[in-house]
Order: C-alpha cells, then structure tokens, then sequence
C-alpha cells in the first residue's frame, strides 16, 4: 500500500488564483487530503508553507526572539502550487505499508494529522 496526494486547499489562500506581490516572502495553511493509493479515502494533514523569507522576517522583527521552531513545515524558495504539489507527491510515493495505520505516521513525520491525538 502506498499514500496517494488527492487534493490540497487553503483556508488562507486560494491556491488557484492567489498572487502573492513576492513569491518569496509568503506563508499560509495548508491541507492536503492524502489516503491509500486506488482508494477514494483521505484524511487531511495540515502543514505550513513558507519560504526562507517568510521566516527570516519572522526572526528579524522587532522585538521578535532571535530563533524559531518549525514542525509540519513545507518551506519552498518561492510560492508555486506546482513545485507544492509536487513535493507533497513525491513525499506520498516514498510513504509505504501494509495497512494505512503503518503509512500514518510516515505522513506525520512531515504534516499534522487530523486524527492524532485522538488515541
């Protein structure tokens, strides 16, 4: 069994028609609904998406701490759905197991899972 991406969306942004005015400095929430491959089931894994500097703004602002922590992060040189759902596929692909309890926590590794914390 393999993880298959099957849709991503954004509360934040529209990711059809969002135009950031730098590519380079965005960041925003990202769902992506991902499940067994062959299989219409998804769960939805959350992460962030933002690029270098996003972050070094972050770190660089006023009064800011000088450091900061980044789980469930995909961070991409420049805004580009494309490039997004590309890593995302190609993290999918490398996601394998017998059943999808054991593909889970592979997918955990890099985004949050709706249902984690549930056990």
């Amino acid at each position: 069994m393999k993880a298959q991406l099957k849709w991503m969306d954004s509360p934040d942004v529209d990711l059809d028609a969002f135009q950031p005015d730098d590519p380079a400095d965005v960041d925003f929430l990202l769902q992506a609904g991902i499940g067994p491959e062959g299989s219409d089931a998804a769960d939805i894994f959350d992460l962030r998406v933002c690029t270098p500097e996003w972050l070094r703004r972050q770190i660089d602002a006023d009064g800011a701490p000088a450091f900061a922590f980044g789980t469930s992060m995909l961070i991409v040189k420049a805004f580009d759905p494309a490039l997004i759902r590309g890593a995302l596929q190609h993290y999918c692909e490398r996601c394998v197991g017998t059943t999808w309890e054991e593909i889970v926590p592979k997918l955990s590794r890099i985004a949050a899972w709706e249902y984690d914390g549930y056990r």
